[in-house]
């Protein structure tokens, strides 16, 4: 598979170079590299955006808690003073178990946040790469300069998605577990 994309991609770059060898420095370099520009796009919104997007759901999950528990503190008598049980929020220890995942469930946003940090910085390396291989004067070599970098966001593809996978789940498990707990703390 790895091998037939690189095939694809160099047809790609020999067809744009075709015929444009005396403008090596031209705008069809600039084709070249908005080829591989292209493929670095694609590659981040593959690895990146779902992770970005189960992230800001998790956060706006986050939020709706807190705000919850806070108004709850202000709503309620501190324990030790309080006479008999709760009646407003009855289910105690739910929402104690509530309170206890939020800090796991910031720890998976900050760890998530920090997965999206470091595919980001492999994907722009390989962009400024990109354009280190088009400011070379040999056209042969610009090209398969560009095709290293190819591969080379392959093998950041294949890295980072076994990551990307389980970041996913860990931010919907979260989720899912953060909802149970809201709704076991609010029920009557």
């Amino acid at each position: 598979m790895k091998a037939a994309i690189t095939f694809i991609v160099a047809g790609q770059i020999l067809l744009l170079v075709y015929g444009q060898v005396q403008t090596c420095h031209g705008s069809d370099m600039d084709t070249i590299r908005h080829l591989l520009e292209e493929k670095v796009e694609e590659a981040f919104k593959v690895l990146v955006h779902p992770v970005i997007t189960e992230v800001n759901r998790l956060n706006q999950t986050i939020i709706i808690i807190e705000k919850f528990l806070e108004k709850r503190k202000l709503n309620n008598l501190h324990p030790a003073e309080q006479k008999g049980k709760n009646l407003i929020f009855p289910n105690e220890d739910s929402c104690k178990n509530l309170t206890d995942y939020l800090p796991k469930a910031k720890s998976i946003v900050e760890n998530a946040f920090y997965l999206c940090s470091d595919i980001g910085g492999a994907l722009s390396g390989l962009i400024v790469d990109g354009l280190d291989c088009i400011s070379t004067i040999d056209v042969i070599k610009a090209i398969k300069c560009l095709l290293n970098e190819i591969n080379e966001l392959q093998d950041i593809g294949q890295k980072y998605e076994p990551q990307v996978v389980n970041t996913i789940q860990n931010l919907k498990v979260m989720i899912v577990t953060l909802y149970d707990l809201f709704e076991e703390c609010i029920k009557v």
